[in-house]
């Protein structure tokens, strides 16, 4: 089972590293896929729907296993980190939307900064897991402060 859930990890830096090679793409989902008009849409077709639903699943699966991850790995402080990483680009998500840049440049590279720090820390914690590397890129750069 265990490691079943670090094989989990493949796939979200696989998904991270795609956003990384094109974040205005996800910026472009996540706008999509968040709107109101979208939500409210009744009369959209089914693929649409699926594609939607495909996308609020990954993210929510990605979630729960980061949530897990900090709750019962012995890489918690990497599994923190994603979390604050996440919260931050949420939070500048938000605040960019009350000022209307929502679509903005800045929003793009945070989104792309946000991707090259979690891509780089999921292949740590799959390194650490599976190679036995000890203790990890992300446990020795905090060892610095």
């Amino acid at each position: 089972m265990t490691s079943l859930f670090f094989f989990l990890a493949v796939v979200y830096f696989l998904y991270e590293f795609t956003v990384l090679l094109k974040p205005q793409g996800e910026v472009d989902r996540l706008n999509k896929y968040s709107s109101k008009e979208y939500l409210q849409n009744k009369d959209k077709p089914k693929a649409e729907a699926l594609n939607g639903c495909v996308f609020v699943l990954m993210h929510m699966t990605y979630l729960v296993w980061t949530f897990i991850g900090l709750a019962f790995s012995s890489q918690w402080i990497s599994f923190l980190i994603l979390v604050i990483v996440g919260l931050i680009s949420g939070i500048t998500t938000v605040t960019l939307k009350r000022f209307n840049l929502g679509n903005s440049k800045i929003r793009v590279a945070i989104k792309f900064v946000d991707a090259a720090i979690c891509s780089a820390i999921i292949a740590d914690i799959y390194l650490v897991h599976f190679q036995k590397i000890s203790p990890g890129l992300v446990t020795t750069f905090l060892t610095w402060f």
